[in-house]
């Protein structure tokens, strides 16, 4: 069975894509690669085989299991929703939330959890939602800078 990877575009547009058996490192430009492709089979000079999953995503995303809450504070609906944060970046948060919520891309929602970090530091901020799925959402945070959060989240990300 083929090993799967993930590779993500760098700055420059290409996309370094590391072979898991022999650790060899191909550069491919990312313009070369059609834009619905996410997912890629390679056959390296090790003669191994490996998939890669592309990420297109600006910044890196951290796979978390914290549990949190969401609010919705623009429809009047203060009342909280426990979700778990299934992903981080600095950019957003990727939550699965365990009722039958009704949310919309573009809503807006208050999302506060605290980092699994030593500090347990309160991470409050206010997102938008860039995507909901059947039971989960992909958020991209409104908020950038407040109180040291931003400082806090690059640095549990490097964790």
């Amino acid at each position: 069975m083929a090993a799967l990877t993930q590779s993500y575009i760098n700055q420059t547009g290409l996309i370094p894509i590391e072979c898991p058996y022999c650790n060899r490192v191909k550069q491919v430009a990312a313009e070369k690669i059609p834009a619905k492709k996410r997912k890629l089979k390679i056959k390296c000079t090790c003669e191994k085989t490996f998939s890669t999953q592309i990420e297109y995503r600006r910044k890196y995303r951290k796979p978390t299991s914290i549990i949190g809450e969401l609010l919705l504070p623009e429809t009047g609906k203060g009342n909280a929703v426990a979700c778990q944060i299934h992903n981080l970046s600095q950019k957003g948060v990727g939550i699965q939330f365990f009722t039958g919520t009704q949310l919309r891309e573009q809503d807006t929602i208050l999302v506060r959890f605290h980092l699994d970090n030593k500090k347990r530091t309160l991470i409050e901020k206010k997102a938008r939602i860039a995507h909901v799925g059947k039971e989960c959402i992909g958020t991209e945070f409104l908020d950038h800078f407040t109180d040291g959060q931003d400082k806090e989240i690059y640095f549990f990300l490097k964790q």
